[in-house]
């Protein structure tokens, strides 16, 4: 399957990409997706994207085709062929 990935701001900056196409296989969840993540940019994804036990950075929203993950399954959602998610930094301010 290809699913279609965006990096929205400075999350373009650490992987070198504004946006991808990556296959993966059948029923996978959005948690596999991540691990081919981590496995394509290395240390710089790790550090940027995740914390350290390994979860999504709190600061990351996920889109997955116009929904936020969070109303979904979380990272055991799964995704299907043609999916899009958007990884996009949380902007806070006072």
């Amino acid at each position: 399957m290809n699913i279609k990935i965006k990096f929205i701001s400075l999350l373009a900056d650490y992987t070198g990409e504004v946006e991808s196409i990556l296959k993966i296989d059948e029923e996978s969840s959005v948690k596999d997706l991540i691990e081919k993540l981590i496995i394509k940019y290395g240390e710089k994804f790790v550090s940027n994207f995740l914390t350290s036990q390994n979860e999504l950075n709190k600061y990351i929203l996920l889109i997955l085709n116009d929904k936020d993950l969070r109303t979904l399954n979380g990272l055991d959602t799964l995704i299907m062929d043609g999916d899009e998610i958007t990884f996009l930094p949380v902007i806070a301010g006072g």
